[in-house]
Order: structure tokens, then sequence, then C-alpha cells
């Protein structure tokens, strides 16, 4: 079940870099939403260990 999930995420990743590659217009845009993500995260993580 974790590597299904994680198999899951990992493909909607490199799916989500393979649009940004393809339009870089979107990648612009979407940097730093995607940052703000990564730190939310980062920071939920945190709390939680």
């Amino acid at each position: 079940m974790v590597f299904a999930a994680l198999f899951a995420s990992l493909l909607s990743l490199l799916i989500f870099f393979h649009h940004c590659l393809r339009y870089p217009q979107i990648f612009t845009a979407t940097h730093k939403s995607f940052a703000d993500v990564i730190h939310i995260v980062i920071f939920s993580s945190k709390i939680w260990y």
C-alpha cells in the first residue's frame, strides 16, 4: 500500500515536470506555489516528528 502511494506520487511528479518542460510559462507560474507546497510539507512533518 505504501509503495503504491509512493509510486503514484512519483508518477504525478514526473507528469508535472514533463508538462513544465513542454510549457515553460506554466512552470514559472507554478514554481512559486510548488515551492510553497514543499515548505508546507516540511513544516507539517516537523510538527509531526
